[in-house]
């Protein structure tokens, strides 16, 4: 199992000296000038690396630091839960858009369209019930709601 991870470690640090033609490629960078890394960076490249391979060396090959004892502390308990959950992003998600929308709608329940929408259903309800009040079977009933529509159209109709 180690021979793969020594052939992709040797890869990677002896990488750079490989060189691969890319020019007609990258064209591009020759236009804008030449991009130099400070000695910091170079630094800090170098150090970050053998850094996680001491911490690694600690861990696993000399066994000074355990894994377990590491979990046990509640900063790692923390930070288990924190990645294990997605970041935390359901949570941010939830505070800082679903409770302000919820928050919002429960302000704004009894809002003018709402009423408006109510006003025309209690109005359509009404008329129903006219209309249904109405429908007895009597012809005569039948006749006289005729002729009373047919005299307030023709009222209507002298008024305009």
């Amino acid at each position: 199992m180690a021979a793969p991870l020594l052939v992709l470690m040797v890869l990677a640090l002896a990488g750079g000296l490989i060189h691969v033609p890319t020019d007609s490629v990258f064209s591009a960078a020759g236009e804008h000038g030449e991009h130099t890394v400070s000695a910091l960076m170079h630094a800090i490249m170098i150090a970050v690396p053998l850094f996680g391979i001491g911490i690694s060396y600690l861990f696993y090959g000399s066994r000074t630091l355990s894994v377990s004892r590491l979990m046990a502390s509640d900063l790692a308990q923390w930070l288990h839960r924190f990645w294990f959950t997605g970041w935390g992003f359901d949570g941010l998600y939830r505070r800082l858009f679903i409770t302000p929308y919820l928050w919002l709608a429960a302000i704004n329940r009894h809002d003018f369209v709402d009423g408006a929408a109510g006003l025309l259903v209690a109005l359509s309800e009404a008329g129903n019930t006219l209309l249904v009040r109405s429908q007895s079977g009597s012809l005569r009933w039948y006749i006289l709601s005729v002729v009373f529509g047919t005299v307030l159209l023709l009222t209507l109709g002298g008024v305009l």
